[in-house]
């Protein structure tokens, strides 16, 4: 649905969901809108619109996602990213990494990798990972479409890899999606063993000198443009505690991270995705005295190989340190970015009609090269 001014009033345009898609993703790529006056809001939370299989089939084809050059890195996946969810017809599109979540998976992936260290070759050589989109789900899932956050692979005999655990971070997403995220990989993947849900809150200040309260033109932001490039690094944030909130230049760019917990997910008795166990609370670690995951739980190995995958709270806090200070400086250098832009021309004169009159017959995807190359570039500093 989209709106059009027509005798000064507007007029509600219906568009099949296709449509939809395309005008969400020209909207993005121009970026004197994705970088306006709400670019970490337009930037970190996804974009999701109910549409029928048919029609993501439809979409695939006009956008070139079965293209190989979207899996040619393995642990570098193509921006924008789609997820689909053949069950609830519902498609949900990401159109830029997010250094939080990238950063906070690492909390799981160093435990992990500490775990496996010592298992025997004959395993511990088969053992891979990836975060590449995924689209071989089965039953009421068949046609779906998922990226993981970060999974552990095995390699078969064959040397045909499967998923053996996932990790999805949810952060902006809500808990209910996280849920619907771990029934999908497994209800939908049967080799998936196990997958772990890390939910994350940020508690924003509404003070005056809060970057959610403000927008990119506000004066308040005017200390950033003499700023210089070099001027931000991990180091220049201030965490006023452990978890936020992250200041820079005066302003709250992190608000408080109230809440960090970790859930284990498998199937029950009856073929379904259910919670294990209790919540892991990272804000109260020794509390948690029993580990929530064994390797066994995903891998077949010998007893006297199986070992806890345990998260230290020295390793915890050193991720979320690193998390926050990361979405900080993100957040920092999207206003700055949006700033600069605005000062070098008017609003109205940085569209890219080529951009904007390409419909679902023109060009695969406006944003993927710009979104990439910007990934690459962030991935090489």
């Amino acid at each position: 649905m989209s709106f059009r001014l027509v005798d000064q009033q507007a007029v509600v345009v219906c568009q099949r969901p296709c449509e939809e898609a395309h005008e969400y993703l020209r909207r993005y790529a121009d970026e004197s809108l994705a970088e306006g006056s709400r670019a970490w809001d337009t930037c970190e939370k996804p974009w999701s619109i109910n549409m029928s299989l048919k029609d993501f089939e439809k979409l695939k084809v006009e956008l070139k996602l079965d293209n190989p050059s979207r899996t040619a890195d393995l642990m570098q996946p193509k921006y924008p990213m789609y997820a689909y969810n053949a069950r609830t017809e519902l498609l949900t599109i990401r159109c830029t990494p997010s250094p939080f979540h990238e950063s906070v998976t690492k909390i799981f992936s160093r435990a992990l990798i500490f775990a496996t260290d010592m298992l025997p070759a004959s395993i511990g050589l088969r053992i891979g990972y990836t975060t590449l989109e995924i689209e071989d789900f089965r039953g009421i899932y068949r046609g779906s479409r998922q990226a993981p956050d970060f999974a552990l692979t095995l390699s078969s005999e064959e040397g045909i890899d499967f998923i053996k655990l996932v990790v999805e971070v949810g952060f902006g997403e809500s808990y209910e999606e996280l849920v619907q995220e771990a029934t999908k990989w497994l209800e939908g993947k049967p080799e998936v063993s196990v997958v772990v849900l890390l939910k994350l809150e940020e508690t924003k200040s509404t003070g005056e000198d809060s970057m959610a309260a403000l927008n990119a033109k506000d004066d308040k932001f005017a200390c950033l443009d003499s700023a210089n490039w070099t001027e931000f690094n991990a180091s220049a944030i201030d965490l006023l505690e452990d978890f936020g909130p992250a200041r820079f230049k005066g302003i709250e760019w992190v608000g408080k991270i109230s809440t960090a917990y970790m859930e284990v997910w498998k199937r029950d008795a009856t073929g379904l995705a259910a919670r294990v166990g209790n919540r892991y609370d990272f804000f109260a670690p020794f509390e948690n005295t029993t580990p929530i995951l064994h390797l066994s739980h995903f891998l077949r190995i010998a007893p006297e190989d199986d070992r806890p995958v345990v998260h230290t709270p020295t390793t915890v806090c050193r991720c979320l340190n690193d998390a926050i200070k990361e979405l900080a400086l993100h957040r920092c250098q999207k206003v700055m970015r949006a700033r600069k832009s605005e000062a070098s021309s008017p609003l109205e004169d940085k569209s890219d009609s080529k951009l904007l009159e390409a419909g679902p017959s023109g060009a695969s995807n406006p944003l993927e090269d710009r979104t990439n190359k910007k990934s690459s570039e962030s991935s090489h500093r």
